[in-house]
């Protein structure tokens, strides 16, 4: 399996992962910006979600051998690095230092995937 198709795959599992996260928050009512901060809270789940789908499409694209996977792509992995940042400032200032540095290690793998398809190896 090609670098491609890693980076396909893991695009696709960090957009389903995304939603199944917020809607695990959901269900166990773990949402109280929401009341706290309703607009807030929903322009970040909402930037979140779009961020989750455009993962999927560009993955899906990417593996399907469509040259539209590639631009979507490219812009999904630079939502989710600044997605996996926004998470870890939350962590850290948690001092939540177990997710923190997942977030971390999430953030290295979508680097190094996003920059080794820009220079296709």
């Amino acid at each position: 399996m090609g670098i491609e198709r890693i980076a396909a795959t893991y695009s696709i599992i960090g957009g389903i992962a995304i939603i199944i996260f917020w809607l695990m928050l959901y269900r166990k009512k773990e949402l109280p910006e929401i009341t706290m901060e309703p607009i807030k809270a929903m322009v970040h789940i909402g930037a979140d979600i779009a961020t989750a789908i455009l993962l999927i499409i560009g993955g899906i694209g990417i593996l399907a051998y469509m040259s539209w996977g590639y631009p979507i792509y490219y812009v999904s992995m630079g939502l989710l690095i600044y997605s996996i940042t926004n998470f870890m400032g939350y962590y850290g200032q948690e001092k939540n230092w177990i997710a923190f540095g997942f977030y971390i290690l999430l953030a290295i793998v979508a680097i190094f995937f996003t920059t080794a398809m820009l220079l296709g190896l």
